[in-house]
């Protein structure tokens, strides 16, 4: 059990508490302990609140972080007979899949203690320069994080989704779940509809909606996607699609004939629908941002801009369970040989490490670090040391 930090220490950690038997997320850029009254303050960013209000000086010291550890010193973690980074790593090409509902209850069975629970890390890279991609930076990167991080990461590196890419790459401080998940696109059914609480999932479709209206381009795109994960119909969905004679404003407007019973259109569109109120379906589709969020703990948006030189690596991390951004970090690569490193530097700076509190009182609180038992280097970023 470790004690929050003391002595005037700030250390940017990510908060989760447990109260009353349920556990509540804190957001939390900064934990700071004061011993002038013997007590010990979390200070916590309110929800939603821009991480850039953080103190720079609660940044992690790059080169604290990457100091070097003896390869022997992951492999002989308490984890080690479960497979490395590399091995339990997607390859860039594999397309995100939604869990199936054994896959859940499997998950569900199979929870690990939280302090030998690795984090699920997933790296979207977007970059102006095609020669530079998730399968060009695959093996060096990883080979760099698994230096540093083997026992307590396992990474998934993949190409950022078109959407998320596009945002990143004109200001990746900009960034917000709304944002990142409006391109994926869902069913938006009128909440007036007869038969609207019989709703709930695709499948539902085909039983109780008549017609679903959308742009070819989003019908064919979508039906795509399905096949992707091997159910081109979408559970049924497919059936009641029906291609309009025009493009998204066009389709917007079929809104408000009394006769539409439901549109395809991406999420982003579906939220400002009125007059009725929509009602979203979900699709089983590959790459969505949301089955990225329900399979991975955080997710690092790596940008790569080779209009300057040097190349200019700016990384921010997403917090899935919350849906918190963290602070831009930036690094530089002054020969292609050294971009690896350079995104493993950003990445390592960019982390924000999880301290669940377990014991929280008027003098102090104790809790456990997020795969603190997996942790030997004492430079880890993952470690949140006490005093």
């Amino acid at each position: 059990m470790a004690e929050v930090p003391r002595c005037g220490t700030w250390t940017r950690v990510l908060v989760v508490t447990l109260v009353a038997g349920c556990t509540t997320i804190i957001n939390a850029s900064k934990v700071s302990a004061q011993n002038g009254g013997n007590e010990s303050v979390a200070v916590v960013a309110p929800a939603g609140a821009n991480a850039a209000d953080a103190d720079s000086d609660a940044s992690i010291s790059p080169d604290a972080i990457v100091a070097d550890a003896p390869s022997s010193d992951s492999s002989s973690a308490p984890a080690a007979s479960s497979p490395s980074g590399s091995q339990a790593a997607a390859s860039p090409s594999s397309v995100l899949i939604p869990r199936t509902a054994a896959e859940i209850e499997a998950d569900e069975e199979n929870v690990q203690p939280w302090d030998f629970s690795p984090y699920k890390m997933l790296v979207w890279v977007v970059s102006d320069d095609p020669r530079i991609d998730a399968a060009t930076i695959d093996a060096p990167l990883r080979a760099y994080l698994d230096r540093h991080y083997s026992s307590i990461w396992r990474v998934t590196i993949a190409d950022a989704p078109s959407a998320v890419g596009s945002t990143a790459a004109r200001d990746l401080s900009a960034l917000d779940f709304d944002g990142i998940s409006a391109s994926d696109p869902v069913i938006a059914v009128k909440r007036n509809h007869k038969d609207a609480l019989r709703i709930r999932v695709a499948g539902n479709i085909d039983e109780y909606v008549g017609k679903v209206y959308a742009t070819a381009g989003m019908i064919d795109a979508v039906t795509r996607r399905g096949e992707q994960i091997g159910d081109k119909t979408i559970e049924g969905a497919a059936n009641k699609f029906e291609a309009i004679d025009g493009d998204a404003l066009a389709l917007q407007e079929l809104w408000n004939d009394e006769k539409t019973e439901a549109l395809l259109v991406p999420r982003g569109l579906a939220t400002v629908l009125d007059e009725p109120e929509a009602k979203l379906v979900d699709l089983p589709l590959a790459d969505l941002v949301s089955t990225a969020i329900d399979r991975f703990d955080k997710i690092f948006i790596v940008v790569v801009d080779s209009n300057q030189l040097p190349r200019r690596v700016s990384v921010v991390a997403f917090e899935t369970l919350m849906h918190y951004f963290g602070d831009v970090v930036q690094e530089v690569s002054v020969t292609a040989s050294d971009l690896p490193d350079a995104i493993g530097r950003a990445l390592s700076d960019a982390f924000l490490p999880e301290l669940r509190i377990d014991d929280a009182g008027l003098k102090g609180a104790q809790g456990l670090i997020r795969a603190g038992g997996l942790i030997l280097d004492e430079q880890s970023p993952g470690l949140v040391k006490e005093g």
